[in-house]
Formats: C-alpha cells, structure tokens, sequence
C-alpha cells in the first residue's frame, strides 16, 4: 500500500502544477501591472513598479531625495465611479 501511495501522490504534484501552468487567466496583464483586462493599475516610485517589490526586495528609497510616484489606471471599457 505504501509503494503504491509514492507514485501517486507525485502524479497527482506533478499534474496540479502543470494544470496551474494551463488555466492562466486569459486577461492577465503585463509584469508589473496588477487587475485584469477590466481595470488595470501600475504603480511605480522612483521609476520602480511596486508589483516587483516584497519584503526581501523593497523599493530604495532615500529621505534626502524626492519620492516620485506615478499610478497608472486603464480600463478595459467605460467606466463609472460612484461615491457613497
């Protein structure tokens, strides 16, 4: 019983990563950029997209300089925003 129970459990890895490989969204967005073909957003400070940061690899910043911030927003289609 334990033989057999090996081989499948890696099967069943090795099939759960290639589907996730498989069913990528169809709308995803280009690196750096976060939501779907809907609304789109990039944000970037000091000309760094904040997407390609983390806690192991944050933006450099220095508190001498000016902090540069750019948000970039597309939608896919019109688009209303309401408040309240």
């Amino acid at each position: 019983m334990r033989r057999e129970l090996v081989p499948l459990v890696s099967l069943f890895i090795v099939t759960a990563l290639m589907w996730s490989a498989v069913v990528m969204p169809v709308s995803a967005q280009h690196p750096g950029w976060s939501g779907d073909g809907n609304l789109a957003f990039l944000l970037e400070i000091n000309g760094i997209s904040a997407a390609n940061s983390n806690s192991t690899a944050p933006i450099p910043v220095s508190l001498s300089d000016d902090l540069n911030m750019s948000l970039t927003i597309e939608t896919g289609a019109d688009i209303i925003l309401k408040s309240g």
